[in-house]
């Protein structure tokens, strides 16, 4: 059958590994000064804060981010690396769009066993399921892509 089961492993984290990278790097949360020597994670929204927690939570730590740099410092705790990733562009969040986009250049020590040493340039998108998953539709289920 085509099902789950029929993915294979290497396959299932890879892709998991993406996510938590996404989670990572695709967002607009930067670092407040609390008090002298000390900063918290500040976003705009509880989402945007929750994602970069829960990319924490498993794993990969954002340390810093570089805004006239255009990168994040982003530390892989089981790893024990910490990478720089170069942000290259950023579409934000507005609401006719519903959706965010960062174009970024990861490095290989935050991506799956087996990338390139050069790294990856990668396109990350978040936003409304209903705006996300029309464009993630395959050609071939558009009935008119398929009328000569």
């Amino acid at each position: 059958g085509s099902g789950v089961a029929d993915i294979p492993a290497s396959s299932v984290r890879a892709d998991l590994r993406r996510l938590l990278v996404q989670w990572a790097v695709n967002h607009s949360v930067l670092f407040e000064e609390t008090a002298p020597g000390r900063a918290e994670l500040s976003a705009s929204s509880p989402d945007e804060l929750a994602l970069v927690a829960g990319a924490e939570h498993l794993g990969l730590e954002l340390l810093e981010r570089d805004l006239d740099a255009g990168c994040l410092v982003i530390r892989d705790k089981a790893a024990g690396v910490t990478a720089r990733v170069e942000v290259l562009e950023v579409f934000p969040y507005v609401s006719s769009r519903k959706r965010m986009t960062t174009i970024a250049r990861v490095p290989p020590e935050l991506l799956e066993s087996g990338a390139p040493a050069e790294g990856l340039v990668c396109v990350f998108t978040k936003g409304a399921d209903s705006v996300v998953l029309e464009r993630l539709a395959h050609p071939s289920a558009d009935p008119a892509a398929t009328e000569a």
